[in-house]
């Protein structure tokens, strides 16, 4: 009977023993704001970054040149700096896009261009170069559109044209404007 009660003396002492080193080396417990990552800041980024999208033919139908790149898991983006993007619709000219900044949702499908936003256009020489200008561009890479809602310049040779929205059809290359449209010519001197 004895050694049956040293047996369990000696168990519960072992037993609380274990349990206080167990409870000594559990960490502290932290809040959530100190494990997880702000929201604003990125969860992965690449300097100079120079990528290819091809399609199922294996043709490349974008090029993307940036400064940077931060993806925004949380946020379901990545932010680009310093945008150079050339668009290669099937049998049409090439749209070159530039842009101070860009942000590309986790599908893929849009781009937002902001800041600064210039695009180029060049047709059949002697067809002069057409240049958009705008603070904001929407382009829709598998529906071929590109949409400003900002307000747009357009260049082409000795034509301006200003509207308030522009909606390009980038596989044809037609330019449609609407609201405030104002458009000069300029003939040149004989």
């Amino acid at each position: 009977m004895a050694m049956r009660k040293l047996l369990q003396v000696t168990l519960l002492v072992i037993l609380s023993l274990s349990a206080w080193w167990l409870w000594r080396a559990e960490p502290e417990p932290t809040t959530p704001d100190e494990t997880a990552p702000a929201a604003e800041q990125p969860r992965q980024f690449i300097d100079r970054l120079h990528a290819h999208h091809m399609d199922e033919q294996g043709a490349v139908r974008f090029e993307l040149e940036a400064t940077g790149m931060e993806y925004f898991a949380d946020q379901g983006h990545a932010a680009f700096n310093d945008v150079d993007l050339l668009y290669f619709p099937p049998g049409h000219p090439p749209w070159h896009l530039e842009a101070r900044h860009a942000r590309v949702p986790d599908a893929g499908d849009e781009v937002f261009l902001e800041g600064d936003v210039v695009v180029h256009l060049r047709f059949e020489p002697p067809a002069p170069e057409m240049v958009v200008r705008t603070p904001a561009l929407q382009v829709h890479l598998h529906d071929q559109q590109a949409r400003s809602r900002d307000g747009v310049m357009i260049t082409r040779g000795n034509s301006r044209a200003q509207a308030r929205l522009m909606l390009a059809d980038m596989a044809t290359g037609s330019v449609t404007l609407e609201q405030n449209v104002r458009s000069t010519y300029e003939p040149e001197a004989p």
